[in-house]
């Protein structure tokens, strides 16, 4: 086998693993929270769509670090975020900083203001 096949094979394999390790933390942060519902005071619908903003790994404590955002109409929640981390594929600490009954607290999808009512408001 050439080198640049060899390096190639190597390369793909390193990326589907980083791509299938990255998507397993996702189903933990899902499953943690599917299981945890109800002790937690959320609603399914606050959660139902979550965007990760920062997983990183920590050598010095061997803890994976990951961030979430809600979102609601392909739209970020203000101050609607968690925190998790994870050790040996168990959520061992989270941080719940998630709006309560979102979908009837956010506002209205479709905007009421119109960009220039909006900018005469805010002066």
């Amino acid at each position: 086998m050439s080198l640049f096949k060899f390096t190639t094979t190597i390369l793909f394999f390193f990326i589907i693993n980083l791509s299938l390790f990255g998507q397993n933390r996702k189903a933990i942060v899902h499953s943690y929270l599917k299981e945890n519902i109800e002790k937690l005071g959320l609603k399914e619908t606050d959660v139902l769509s979550l965007k990760i903003t920062n997983d990183y790994y920590s050598k010095s404590t061997q803890v994976n670090h990951i961030y979430v955002q809600q979102v609601i109409n392909d739209i970020n929640v203000v101050n609607g975020r968690g925190n998790f981390n994870i050790v040996n594929g168990k959520v061992i600490s989270f941080g719940n900083r998630f709006i309560v009954d979102l979908e009837n607290k956010a506002s209205a999808s479709i905007p009421v203001l119109s960009p220039e009512e909006a900018l005469e408001k805010v002066f």
